[in-house]
C-alpha cells in the first residue's frame, strides 16, 4: 500500500506535536532535524546556571517515537525545498513528500546588529547555554553603591557567569554574588583618583589572560570595542535626527 508521505522539518515542540498527530493516520511520516534530540527549551536557563546538565533536557527523538510505528526519524540539515517537484533538499538524501510541515523553530533577533551575537549568545541552543556558562563578568561598584550594577551582576550570576567584583573594603552588595572579590582602598574624594587602583587591577588581570590565552582576549576586546563604537555612533546619529 502506497501511503502518503508527510515530511516534518524540525524536532522542536511544533514538530513533535505534528508528528504525534499523525500517529493513527494512514500515512508515512519522516521527521528531520539537524540534531538527534529534542531540547526542552523551558529548562534551558537551568543549563546556563549549571543546575542541570545538557543531557537532562535533551531527549533522543528516536526514544520519544519508539512506540509510533509510522515514523522515521532522520538527522540532517535541510538546504532547500523544491515546491514544484515536492522535494526536500537534505543531506545525504533528498526526500519526496506529499505533505510538508515546516517547524524549524525560533532564532534570536539582534535587530540588524549581527556583531552582537558574539558578545550576547542566545539561549535557543545548547551551545549557546554552554557558552553563557563560560562567561566572566567584571563588575565595579564603589561607594556610593549602584543598585543597577548589583542587579545586573546578580542576573549574570543566575545565568551562570563567573563574577569578579571590584569594590572597596566595605564591600558592595554585589560581593554577595561574586566568585572573586578584589578590593581597593578609596582614599581620594575624586572618582578619578579612586578608580586608579581598580584600573591597575584590571590591567593586571588582562595581562595574565593574554599570557595564558595568547592574543585571543585582545582580539575579542578589539571586536567588542569596534561593535560598541558603531552602536554609539548610530545612537548619536539617531538622536541628532530626532532633534
Amino acid at each position: 500500500m502506497n501511503l502518503p508521505h508527510v515530511v516534518i522539518v524540525g524536532g522542536g515542540f511544533a514538530g513533535l506535536y505534528a508528528a504525534k498527530a499523525f500517529a493513527r493516520a494512514q500515512v508515512r511520516v519522516t521527521l528531520i532535524d539537524k540534531h538527534t534530540y529534542h531540547m526542552f527549551r523551558p529548562l534551558m536557563y537551568q543549563v546556563e546556571t549549571g543546575i542541570l546538565s545538557a543531557d537532562e533536557i535533551a531527549a533522543p527523538l528516536r526514544s520519544i517515537f519508539r512506540s509510533q510505528s509510522n515514523i522515521d526519524v532522520r538527522m540532517g540539515e535541510v538546504t532547500g525545498i523544491d515546491t514544484k517537484n515536492q522535494i526536500v533538499r537534505v543531506e545525504p538524501c533528498d526526500l519526496q513528500y506529499d505533505y510538508l510541515v515546516l517547524a524549524t523553530g525560533i532564532r534570536s533577533n539582534y535587530f540588524g546588529h549581527d556583531g552582537w551575537k558574539e558578545f550576547a549568545p542566545s539561549i535557543d541552543s545548547l551551545d549557546g547555554a554552554e557558552t553563557i556558562r563560560r562567561d566572566i563578568l567584571m563588575a565595579f561598584d564603589y561607594r556610593r553603591y549602584q543598585h543597577d550594577t548589583v542587579r545586573a551582576a546578580a542576573m549574570a550570576k543566575q545565568r551562570g557567569a563567573t563574577l569578579i567584583a571590584f569594590t572597596d573594603p566595605y564591600l558592595s552588595p554585589l560581593a554577595a554574588h561574586a566568585d572573586i572579590i578584589l578590593t581597593t582602598s578609596v582614599q581620594s574624594p575624586s572618582p578619578f583618583g579612586a578608580l586608579t587602583p581598580a584600573v591597575a587591577l584590571v590591567e593586571a588581570l588582562v595581562t595574565g589572560l593574554v599570557d595564558l590565552l595568547g592574543d585571543r582576549p585582545l582580539e575579542r576586546m578589539a571586536r567588542y570595542d569596534s561593535m560598541y563604537a558603531g552602536f554609539v555612533d548610530a545612537g548619536d546619529r539617531a538622536q541628532g535626527e530626532g532633534t
